[in-house]
């Protein structure tokens, strides 16, 4: 899953913006990541975090909401992190 949200991102990051329908399926993923993730124990979500907030990241040049919502979804996820991918 993360990694389809991975590829995606750095495509559009890398050749600009595709559709809304892409977006939505791209946030559709990364939220069916983030409930997966919840569920998990504390070793399976560490292994995950850098590479979930490098995906939050590369999303911060792409439009349509992308960026907001995958952030909201790391932050679901990661709620001890706070939510300090926006400051």
């Amino acid at each position: 899953m993360l990694h389809f949200v991975e590829c995606g991102t750095e495509f559009t990051a890398n050749h600009g913006d595709i559709s809304g329908k892409f977006y939505e399926s791209m946030i559709a993923m990364f939220e069916r990541f983030a409930n997966k993730l919840e569920k998990s124990s504390s070793k399976v979500k560490a292994s995950f975090r850098e590479r979930a907030y490098d995906v939050v990241n590369m999303a911060a040049v792409v439009g349509w909401g992308y960026h907001e919502a995958s952030t909201a979804l790391y932050d679901q996820a990661y709620p001890e992190d706070g939510s300090g991918l926006d400051g």
